[in-house]
């Protein structure tokens, strides 16, 4: 589970949530298990030959982010655009939020879910060990939001953290698409 941004104020966590402050959070990817032949994430492999949106939508553990992705007008840019690496919510993830995924597909929040997405996207593609890299030289990106997100290695687990406090650990992820990375 990641951030689901500061543009609504919670940060969702693995079958926790908080609205605001600094809490650690961790990215539910099942089984992570990277093959030559694609990437299994929930139960279902995501292929180099997919774009990102293709990609998400083929696992069941990020239907919800798939819809969000198309409510906020992200699925087209990701299934054309790139490169971009996608930290992303899972299921489980937007499950905990109040009112479920449901409260944030209305076409009232569809600004404030824009923004959002924003906040799990950065332009180029960069696998576990490139953000290990990046870690380990202390530079950080920019979300498509504008929101800074740095990178550390804490008990050789990836720790990602926003300008705003918000931090996540990335345990897997690595789905290698046509048009960038998802770590989900």
């Amino acid at each position: 589970a990641l951030n689901l941004g500061a543009a609504i104020g919670y940060l969702v966590g693995k079958n926790r949530i908080s609205a605001g402050g600094e809490m650690q959070a961790v990215i539910d990817s099942g089984d992570g298990n990277t093959q030559s032949d694609g990437t299994t994430i929930g139960g279902a492999k995501v292929h180099q030959s997919q774009n990102i949106t293709d990609g998400a939508a083929s696992t069941p553990i990020l239907t919800n982010l798939v819809a969000a992705l198309r409510v906020g007008g992200h699925a087209d840019m990701l299934a054309t655009d790139g490169p971009y690496t996608l930290f992303a919510p899972t299921n489980d993830a937007f499950g905990t939020l109040p009112g479920g995924i449901e409260s944030l597909l209305s076409t009232e929040k569809r600004t404030s879910l824009k923004s959002t997405l924003d906040n799990h996207l950065v332009r180029g593609a960069f696998t576990n060990a490139e953000l290990k890299a990046i870690a380990s030289r202390n530079e950080s990106f920019t979300t498509l939001n504008n929101q800074k997100i740095m990178f550390t290695i804490e008990n050789n687990a990836i720790k990602l953290s926003t300008s705003s406090g918000i931090a996540a650990n990335i345990e897997a992820g690595d789905a290698v698409a046509s048009n960038g990375i998802i770590h989900a």
